[in-house]
């Protein structure tokens, strides 16, 4: 149980990790993701 539990997380984070990287990446414009918009809504921006 515990094993499972630990590899579920660790796929978990990656993926996470992931949908962060991308993110950043179309943020800075640092690669062209056509299925990320660039811009934000904070502060109605």
């Amino acid at each position: 149980m515990n094993v499972i539990f630990r590899r579920a997380a660790a796929v978990f984070f990656a993926l996470h990790g992931l949908i962060h990287v991308l993110g950043f990446a179309a943020a800075w414009q640092l690669a062209t993701l056509p299925g990320i918009a660039y811009r934000t809504t904070a502060l109605n921006g």
